[in-house]
């Protein structure tokens, strides 16, 4: 039963929390094809819908994030002591653990 288990209070926190658009979904809801909640890969006894708010996984986004950069010719340098940069046209050569790196943009 959707009261007993839990779905309540954890709406009432997300109201805490500034987030006023949740509103809980039954199992019959979410199976529904002409529901706007239709996930037809999912079992439940209720569930929390929230048009507004998502959950991420912030490791494989920022994975995926520096993936795109590095085929557009980005360098992420971990662990890497900067000891001086300097302009050069429209590039900037920062010197770093003793080597000089020429670099189109640094963030």
């Amino acid at each position: 039963d959707q009261r007993d288990n839990g779905l309540p209070k954890l709406v009432e926190h997300a109201k805490g929390n500034g987030v006023h658009d949740l509103r809980i979904v039954s199992n019959e809801d979410i199976n529904d094809p002409y529901s706007d909640v239709y996930e037809p890969n999912i079992a439940c006894t209720g569930a929390v819908y929230s048009p507004s708010t998502g959950i991420i996984d912030s490791h494989s986004l920022l994975q995926s994030m520096l993936a795109d950069a590095e085929e557009h010719g980005a360098t992420l340098a971990l662990n890497c002591r900067v000891e001086g940069g300097r302009s050069a046209g429209s590039n900037v050569i920062l010197t770093v653990d003793q080597e000089e790196i020429v670099c189109d943009n640094v963030i």
